[in-house]
């Protein structure tokens, strides 16, 4: 009868495609960038994104993603940098693990 035979095996696929403009439309977004802010040559120039202390909040430190790149590595090198700017010993210690 073909319901629910043990035999019947049922293949569902599901593939997903969009494109930058995909993105600008759906989500918002400045040219497709997904990952946290735009990447633009102004959002890499701001100031306020640099790994430094904070001035109101002395040992206060702006760090993640959207400090130096996008994605996993930009939070990785961005949590890098605010050690580095914390305890300039980091560099020292960690620097030549990434060689």
């Amino acid at each position: 009868s073909g319901k629910g035979s043990p035999t019947t095996v049922v293949h569902d696929h599901f593939q997903e495609v969009g494109t930058a403009l995909t993105n600008d439309y759906y989500l918002g977004t400045y040219r497709g960038a997904v990952y946290g802010l735009g990447h633009t040559p102004q959002r890499f120039a701001e100031y306020a994104l640099q790994p430094k202390p904070m001035k109101s909040l002395p040992n206060l430190y702006l760090t993640g993603q959207d400090v130096v790149t996008c994605g996993i590595t930009g939070a990785m090198m961005g949590g890098y940098l605010t050690a580095c700017q914390i305890s300039k010993g980091v560099a020292l210690t960690v620097g030549p693990l990434m060689v």
